[in-house]
């Protein structure tokens, strides 16, 4: 699958982590993830390819709704059939394009305009993948904790790349508490970006309550994802400098290991 390959290049972290799922689960992740990251693609780039965010949205509620377009994408056309067979929800879908979208009007956020954002960017990535692998409602509070401390971790880690595209997703609010210019690194900047780290390391821990809802053969990726992007934060807090040198990411061999170590324990 294409979509293989997509996730392995895109992240080692949910690359080797998602092909610990049995087969059939894993080219559903799969599926969504490529989708996920050739949409969220059209707006990482300058000039935001708006044209094809717009197509793509429309193409994707569209056949949802059973009103057929016309599109030469395979991975539009495999997610389309991954939402009829996994009962992934339209809203969700909407709030990812809405989040989408967003990214190609705002440069920056408050916290809660933020929270808003990871709803459709990252929470119900969590909330699709409970439902590909057939959870019940009672872990869709962890799943959304989960793939929004995941993110956050993404948005400290990457915070100098993404001023590159004229984004700042490290809250206003929260700068402004500490009088940081994000793009100087100084003692009130090493605070932020901790403060940041804490937070996002809190809503990672309660999503580990609902664990328990969690059939083994699907929380042994999980944990190795969840474990992986704890290493991240873990980096970043022991010296918030060096994300303005280097790309925080563990090597293949590192999320191997923690995926073995996870078969072996669990």
């Amino acid at each position: 699958m294409i979509e293989h390959y997509i996730i392995l290049k895109s992240s080692k972290t949910y690359g080797i982590s998602n092909m610990m799922f049995p087969g059939v689960v894993r080219d559903k992740i799969s599926t969504l993830y490529s989708f996920l990251r050739i949409v969220d693609n059209f707006v990482d780039v300058k000039p935001f390819r708006i044209d094809l965010l717009y197509k793509a949205k429309e193409y994707v509620l569209n056949n949802i709704d059973h009103k057929i377009g016309e599109i030469e994408n395979r991975v539009l056309e495999n997610f389309c059939r991954l939402v009829d067979e996994s009962g992934i929800e339209r809203e969700w879908i909407e709030a990812f394009f809405r989040s989408m979208e967003w990214d190609t009007q705002r440069t920056e956020y408050t916290y809660r305009e933020l929270l808003e954002y990871m709803y459709g960017s990252a929470e119900i990535v969590g909330m699709s993948i409970a439902r590909i692998i057939g959870l019940n409602n009672r872990s869709m509070t962890g799943a959304r904790l989960l793939g929004r401390g995941m993110q956050m971790i993404n948005f400290v880690r990457d915070v100098f790349e993404d001023l590159g595209i004229g984004r700042i997703y490290i809250p206003k609010d929260h700068r402004d508490m500490f009088s940081v210019d994000i793009t100087r690194v100084d003692e009130n900047w090493i605070r932020l970006i901790r403060m940041e780290i804490d937070i996002a390391w809190g809503w990672i821990e309660q999503s580990k309550r609902y664990f328990i809802y969690i059939p083994n053969i699907y929380l042994i990726p999980i944990r190795t994802a969840t474990e992986l992007y704890q290493w991240i934060a873990y980096k970043i807090y022991e010296n918030p400098t060096t994300i303005k040198r280097k790309k925080i990411r563990p090597t293949y061999s590192q999320a191997i290991l923690y995926a073995f170590k996870n078969r072996i324990l669990h």
